[in-house]
């Protein structure tokens, strides 16, 4: 008996040895469980507890040991229905491993996150419905715990991630509030880590609507998010489509209730407060990324606070380089629902106009429609176009917003313009524009109201140039010319039209003018006008090498497009002419008269009428037959009369500038020029 007790024992202690043995091998080592029998289970649970329908046709695989780890393919979350597809995503394979010994005491140390394959499609409806909001059940209601007793899950924190990796993942977003084709983001890949105690530190790569980009993120420890997110430290590096971008850190909670008070942002909770800074050779390389057409300013350069809500973005304290100009304020998008609305106030202690050219730009993103017919000996004019496709009535009512600019000294090229500000706001379609500019010796007041509609165009213009010097304007089109002087300008004029092709035809109002050339160039300026001065001078004063052109003065009233002189002069150092002047611009012609008179008399003083007929881009200047005789005849008379009035006349200065100042004074309009 004792011998079959001592094998009975000695058995026994071997059977709870190899059961020691076999449960530390299975602790290290581990079985694969395959619970794809239990598919449907899964199924079922997963489904009830997200209120979609899920589910996977892939492994469903276990290992339990001091690694647990689980396995999990071909998992697919459908839409609800009524949406553009049945899958909300779609996942290939998952891998999750832990660490068990912390979970005994709450923590949760991960030892890999891993997934490939992964596929969804975010979408949201013009109403603010999105189909990545789940409709998760209400709790059941859980039985009172005992006092001082607390859950379980209170005390589980997330300590690190040993190791995240992330391939093949593609997002697409559609949104019904968004003009273009929906949003493509995908990640090539993705590697992280976030050991216990240690940074988040993320690097990724791939493209986003077809632009390649890498990111580095690093931030601070798992516990720093669990314990102090709204401070929680961030710092974001990424390249894309040319554009450099810096996010440094999330600002503290004190700072979001200061950038609600900017006034930036008027509505919405603040969901986050970042410090960004941004900065690129070029916008136009940012076109396919944004999928609008932007112009060719650069290089460029944006740094401020921004804060974002569920309306959209907000920026403040900002500061915006284009070139060598800088502004400074705040800038506010939206784009929760249609128009989107962009609002902004900067100032600059100077602006160079020469950053902001637009070159060949144009705000269409696709061709632009074919030009309507052109009238005979009408060129096409890509500046028409430009404005044409910016101005698209379908457009701007996608928009809205106010934009307001001062500015300390405003340069063009080497020339300063003086100090100016400007304010365009736009609503419903419907466009205000007040530009002030305080010019060395003058000022310039203009104001517009425009709002193209689907049948028709509505202008009213009010702008008022007080001795403003043009030479400015000449230096921008042709930098090398000496043309110079003083302009002085009022308009005022209102119209309503089928088009803006049309808008003179039928326009109505006042217009003023007084020049007081120092050096003149035709062809720099291309306005007709100016054109038309040069052309009537050699035929008034043929002795164009002795004489200077002091002033002239045109004073108008503009009734359905046509306008007729109040008052038409025209000053040389040698002549006085004065004139009747029509110009139809519904018809594009101008009909005038002007009769030159000699300051002194003179033998063989032809002094003949001048008649201007034509269209404006082809006017002739010449000499009606009866006027003509009439200068015969004066020529064969003024042998006897031209000594009488030397004797009885008085002299006429050779500067009638004064004429025109009292001319102008005289007109129930507004025009400084000096």
């Amino acid at each position: 008996m004792k011998s079959i007790l001592r094998f009975l024992l000695l058995g026994l202690g071997v059977l709870v040895g190899l059961s020691l043995v076999s449960s530390v091998l299975f602790l290290l080592i581990g079985i694969t469980l395959d619970l794809g029998g239990f598919r449907a289970q899964f199924e079922s649970a997963a489904t009830a507890a997200l209120g979609r329908e899920i589910e996977i046709s892939g492994p469903i695989e276990v290992v339990p040991n001091l690694w647990p780890t689980v396995e999990l393919g071909g998992l697919r979350i459908a839409n609800p229905a009524g949406w553009s597809t049945a899958d909300f995503a779609r996942m290939e394979r998952a891998r999750v491993q832990l660490r068990a010994l912390p979970l005994l005491f709450g923590r949760v140390r991960i030892m890999e996150i891993s997934a490939s394959g992964v596929s969804a499609r975010l979408e949201r409806r013009a109403g603010g419905e999105a189909n990545w909001t789940f409709d998760l059940p209400e709790p059941e209601e859980e039985e009172t715990s005992t006092p001082g007793e607390e859950p379980l899950t209170q005390n589980v924190v997330l300590v690190g991630v040993q190791e995240l990796s992330l391939e093949g993942i593609s997002v697409t977003f559609v949104d019904a509030a968004r003009v273009g084709e929906p949003m493509a983001f995908e990640i090539e890949k993705l590697v992280g880590s976030a050991a216990k105690g240690e940074p988040l530190a993320i690097e990724m790569n791939g493209s986003v609507v077809g632009q390649p980009y890498s990111v580095s993120v690093s931030t601070g420890s798992l516990a720093d998010l669990m314990t102090a997110r709204p401070a929680w430290p961030v710092d974001v590096a990424l390249e894309v489509s040319g554009l450099t971008l810096g996010l440094r850190r999330i600002v503290a909670s004190d700072q979001l209730a200061a950038s609600e008070r900017s006034g930036i942002v008027r509505k919405g909770e603040i969901l986050a407060v970042l410090q960004l800074e941004f900065s690129g050779e070029r916008l136009t390389t940012l076109d396919p990324l944004l999928g609008v057409s932007l112009p060719p300013w650069g290089p460029y350069a944006f740094s401020g606070r921004f804060a974002s809500t569920e309306r959209g973005y907000y920026a403040t304290d900002v500061s915006l380089q284009v070139g060598g100009s800088r502004l400074t304020g705040g800038i506010g998008y939206e784009d929760v629902a249609a128009p989107r609305r962009l609002d902004a106030s900067l100032t600059a202690t100077g602006l160079q106009l020469d950053d902001f050219d637009l070159g060949e730009w144009s705000p269409a993103q696709r061709p632009a429609a074919p030009a309507e017919p052109a009238g005979a000996g009408e060129a096409a004019n890509p500046d028409v176009a430009r404005v044409r496709a910016l101005l698209d009535p379908q457009l701007l009512r996608r928009w809205a917003g106010r934009v307001s600019i001062d500015v300390g000294e405003v340069h063009s090229g080497s020339d300063s313009l003086g100090q100016g500000s400007l304010l365009t706001t736009l609503e419903n379609g419907r466009i205000e524009q007040a530009i002030a500019l305080q010019l060395p010796g003058g000022a310039m007041d203009a104001r517009m109201e425009l709002e193209p509609r689907d049948e028709s165009v509505d202008l009213d213009l009010r702008l008022q140039v007080d001795s403003f010097d043009y030479g400015v304007l000449a230096r921008r089109a042709d930098p090398a010319t000496e043309m110079a002087g003083l302009l002085g300008l009022s308009l005022d004029l209102q119209a309503t039209a089928p088009d803006f092709r049309s808008l003179m035809r039928h326009a109505n109002g006042r217009l003023g003018f007084a020049v007081f050339p120092e050096e003149f160039e035709a062809g720099v300026l291309d306005f007709w006008a100016v054109n038309l001065i040069h052309a009537v001078a050699p035929a008034l004063d043929g002795n164009r090498s002795a004489s200077k052109i002091n002033c002239t003065v045109g004073l108008f009233s503009l009734e359905e497009g046509r306008l007729q002189h109040d008052a038409i002069f025209f000053d040389t150092s040698r002549m006085e002419v004065e004139g009747e002047v029509t110009v139809d611009f519904t018809r594009e012609r101008v009909d005038a008269v002007l009769v030159p008179s000699a300051k002194r008399p003179e033998f063989l003083s032809l002094a003949t009428p001048v008649r201007i007929d034509g269209e404006f881009s082809d006017f002739a200047v010449g000499v009606a037959p009866a006027d003509l005789l009439g200068t015969v005849v004066r020529v064969v008379t003024d042998v006897a009369i031209v000594p009488i009035r030397r004797l009885v006349d008085g002299s006429v200065p050779e500067d009638g500038s004064e004429k025109c100042d009292a001319l102008i004074r005289d007109w129930k309009g507004s025009v400084t020029a000096r």
